[in-house]
């Protein structure tokens, strides 16, 4: 059997970060997070790209009586953008926290992970630990101590929630903070839960029993799991992709609300096949070339290289299918 972790080492490598046990690192970076308002671009195309707003208002030099009102609030907004900027810069500031743990856990543990906005780096490995680093980052120190990351180990479970302060209700920015999480964890565990209101997740080389995963809003990509598989997608993008393909009986799921959704699947893949989409369309490289001259199709199911013990399954309320065959 081919593996499909991915070496931790290897990973750990990348984020070159140090190694010591439940160090916890904090630094302040300059303009990581920018902020941007566009009030309007301008009529007469002369302000050059990457100019600030005020800059690009500026060039309406000249306004007819009739568009004299428009301009005057132009200039306000102007002046009130510059004041901003003056007084705002702070804004522009982000603090960073950056917390990591090891513990030593089953390969068939129940790992959780509940996380509201940021990112979430789920990687396979062959290994009975589960390495956790939390990148934290808020516009405060205030608001930068307030988010919460709560790791429980038990026998046979492990669970990594986020918990963040109230949003504020009368703030022109929404400056609550993120958490990035990247967890390299035993392949054979089961993700029984993932989920992440908005941003970014990426589970790779899993192969428990069960992976279930929700997005709220973001990029969701899948790299060669196997197991009962179910991702869910409220709106964006998903990938799944598969580098090679394994016989068993297991099912791989997606369910998208509102976004287009691509497969990649090896050429010799042997699996039953569906894919169905409310409002949108499906296009499969595994159809032949009279299935492809037909009419713009909403709905596919079939059964490729006979094969009907894995099933993949792609559903979309609102969006476009695309499956595409790779080459081994």
């Amino acid at each position: 059997m081919r593996s499909a972790a991915t070496n931790w080492q290897k990973v750990w490598a990348r984020l070159s970060l140090p190694r010591e046990r439940g160090r916890v690192h904090f630094k302040a970076r300059l303009n990581a997070l920018p902020l941007t308002l566009v009030l309007s671009p301008s009529p007469m195309g002369e302000a050059k790209q990457g100019a600030s707003n005020a800059a690009r208002t500026a060039c309406v030099t000249t306004v007819s009586g009739g568009q004299f009102g428009s301009a005057c609030s132009r200039l306000l907004l102007a002046g009130l953008l510059s004041a901003l900027v003056g007084c705002g810069s702070a804004a522009h500031r982000t603090l960073e926290e950056t917390f990591e743990q090891i513990y030593t856990i089953e390969p068939t543990v129940n790992v959780t992970v509940s996380n509201g906005d940021g990112a979430v780096f789920v990687y396979g490995s062959n290994t009975n630990e589960i390495r956790m680093q939390a990148i934290k980052r808020a516009y405060t120190r205030e608001r930068l101590k307030q988010i919460a990351v709560d790791v429980s180990v038990q026998p046979g479970s492990v669970s990594i929630n986020t918990k963040f302060p109230p949003k504020p209700k009368w703030a022109l920015f929404d400056s609550s903070g993120t958490v990035d999480y990247t967890i390299v964890a035993p392949a054979t565990a089961n993700l029984t839960r993932l989920e992440l209101g908005a941003g970014e997740v990426v589970v790779d080389g899993m192969r428990g029993e069960r992976m279930h995963a929700r997005l709220g809003s973001g990029r969701m990509f899948a790299h060669n799991c196997f197991g009962n598989v179910a991702l869910t997608l409220d709106r964006g993008t998903l990938t799944l992709a598969y580098d090679w393909w394994e016989p068993g009986k297991f099912s791989i799921q997606t369910n998208i609300a509102h976004g287009n959704a691509w497969a990649f699947l090896p050429a010799d893949i042997v699996c039953h096949l569906v894919a169905e989409t409310g409002h949108g369309k499906i296009e499969s490289d595994f159809w032949d070339s009279t299935q492809r001259e037909t009419k713009e199709v909403t709905k596919i199911n079939m059964l490729i290289e006979g094969g009907d013990d894995a099933e993949v399954t792609m559903r979309a309320k609102d969006g476009d299918l695309r499956i595409v065959k790779t080459s081994p």
